[in-house]
């Protein structure tokens, strides 16, 4: 006994040519067909708004990791200047303490050792330093005072009289080496007073 067949038990096989025929007529027509079996899917939407959320986190990420960076960037530098700020007065500080001691202990070498022995005057020395420095101020501001203000405000001009109001100075310590270099027998007959304004001398010519 015979069954019959019906369209629904026609293996996939066998459809396959008569639905690409329909699909193409439909798209020739200008009015393509779906399926039941074709719904569209949603994914592609989905999947483009992660994305776009995806690149806004990372966009936001990156900014964040700009400002700290940015931040740190110029807290190191800030911290760096602080730094090198207290470390130069740290310096300063220390040179000026160095030369206060040289200073005190070459005046007091000349005061009660300046009358043993020495080949070379340097009692003196110490002395002369600070008669200068009591008056050589005093004389600078009198000749700035003295001075054209059209000549002050070249720069020029302004480093060579400060050159020159520095000369007396200089003059002084080269007058200080010259007796430190010279002395043959101070170090032996009067070490007191020889090695005190020996190292003031240097630390003044050195700075």
């Amino acid at each position: 006994m015979a069954t019959a067949t019906t369209p629904d038990s026609q293996p996939d096989s066998a459809r396959a040519p008569s639905v690409q025929l329909i699909r193409a007529a439909s798209a020739a027509f200008g009015h393509p067909l779906v399926w039941e079996d074709e719904s569209p899917t949603e994914e592609t939407p989905l999947q483009r708004t992660t994305s776009r959320r995806a690149d806004m986190e990372q966009q936001v990420n990156q900014r964040r990791r700009e400002e700290l960076g940015s931040a740190f960037s110029q807290d190191t530098f800030m911290r760096g200047l602080y730094a090198v700020a207290i470390g130069f007065l740290i310096l300063v500080l220390v040179a000026f303490i160095t030369y206060m001691t040289l200073f005190v202990r070459a005046i007091l070498a000349a005061i009660y050792h300046g009358h043993k022995p020495c080949d070379q005057p340097l009692k003196y020395y110490s002395f002369a330093i600070l008669i200068w420095g009591a008056i050589g101020r005093q004389l600078n501001q009198q000749v700035m005072k003295c001075l054209q203000p059209q000549m002050m405000r070249n720069p020029r001009n302004m480093f060579l009289v400060m050159m020159l109001l520095s000369v007396p100075l200089a003059l002084i310590i080269s007058w200080g080496a010259l007796m430190v270099i010279s002395s043959k027998t101070c170090s032996r007959t009067n070490p007191d007073l020889y090695y005190p304004t020996k190292h003031y001398v240097i630390f003044q010519a050195a700075g």
